[in-house]
């Protein structure tokens, strides 16, 4: 119980907190977009960049762990995208959003908070590598899919030209891979840059999980609740059930590590597939509806694996 309140529920709490001034309407109806904007140019890379520049290469590149938690991951959203294409959505941009709302957990704005609650500030890395390689594989793989499936009709040139720039604004994708590069490389960030880095990455946790909040006043289910339904039993049960067994036949990790790819596998569906969703006018009633139900049961799924799970 102790860890329960300690690590999951304060995590909740800044998200209803955000709902609640959502819902009163404290700050104003740009207040979500603009606090997202603020995470995701800003905080977040700062976190995500710092968090990689400062830990050993060696611990990141674990390739026994990215394995146990990629391949399941890679086979719930190959399953969430064959089911859309059952349900009758011919387009590989709704294949795509699928798979990722199926899969893409939210490591970013919910994964680093709550491994700092359970792990420490020096816990951070396995989450930190998941959101590098989501950003450079999911994000990438989602973005390239999308790009071809809307610019179909778009000479050859042009569309890899935009997919291209769409690769290389992303900061999602661009501060992680700086952050691995400084790592790798060995140069030390200086005094100065590493406290307005940390200052600024430590407001990335608060200020998404409130974000998330204000994200969620808007979100409405709607139709598609099958659907709906379904990529949040993907998420929620099949991905953490999977890993746990892919991790328990295939290979001998550290119970830390085993821990730390099951509690990634079980968090809700990211926000950055809404923001897709929306930016392309394509999924976006699925996509906001999975991630709405997945954020609201992943308060009990959660809860309940960091009661058990040896952390």
């Amino acid at each position: 119980m102790t860890a329960i309140i300690d690590v999951v529920l304060p995590i909740f709490a800044i998200i209803l907190a955000g709902y609640l001034a959502g819902w009163r309407g404290l700050l104003g109806t740009d207040s979500s977009g603009g606090l997202n904007a603020y995470v995701y140019y800003i905080a977040l890379p700062a976190m995500l960049f710092l968090a990689l520049a400062s830990v050993d290469p060696a611990e990141l590149l674990d390739i026994a762990f990215l394995v146990v938690f990629f391949v399941p991951a890679l086979a719930v959203a190959v399953a969430s995208g064959f089911f859309a294409r059952l349900l009758g959505h011919r387009r590989a941009a709704v294949w795509s959003l699928a798979g990722l709302a199926g899969a893409f957990a939210n490591s970013g704005y919910m994964g680093i908070p709550l491994f700092v609650s359970a792990f420490g500030p020096e816990g951070t890395a396995p989450a930190a590598l998941v959101t590098l390689v989501y950003g450079l594989v999911g994000v990438t793989l989602g973005v390239v899919m999308i790009e071809a499936d809307v610019k179909s009709d778009v000479p050859s040139g042009a569309r890899m030209r935009a997919i291209a720039a769409a690769i290389a604004t992303n900061p999602m994708i661009m501060a992680p891979v700086l952050g691995l590069a400084v790592a790798v490389i060995g140069v030390p960030v200086i005094g100065p840059v590493h406290r307005f880095l940390d200052l600024l990455g430590q407001s990335a946790g608060p200020c998404a999980l409130f974000a998330l909040g204000l994200f969620l006043v808007k979100t409405r289910i709607g139709d598609g609740m099958v659907e709906v339904g379904v990529l949040s039993a993907l998420k929620l049960v099949a991905q953490p059930l999977l890993t746990w067994w892919f991790a328990a036949a295939f290979f001998d990790l550290p119970p830390d590590r085993v821990s730390a790819a099951i509690l990634l596998a079980a968090l809700p569906s990211a926000a950055t597939v809404f923001v897709l969703a929306e930016r392309y006018g394509i999924y976006g009633q699925v996509a906001s509806g999975t991630i709405l139900v997945t954020t609201l049961l992943s308060l009990l799924t959660l809860s309940a694996l960091v009661a058990v799970l040896p952390l």
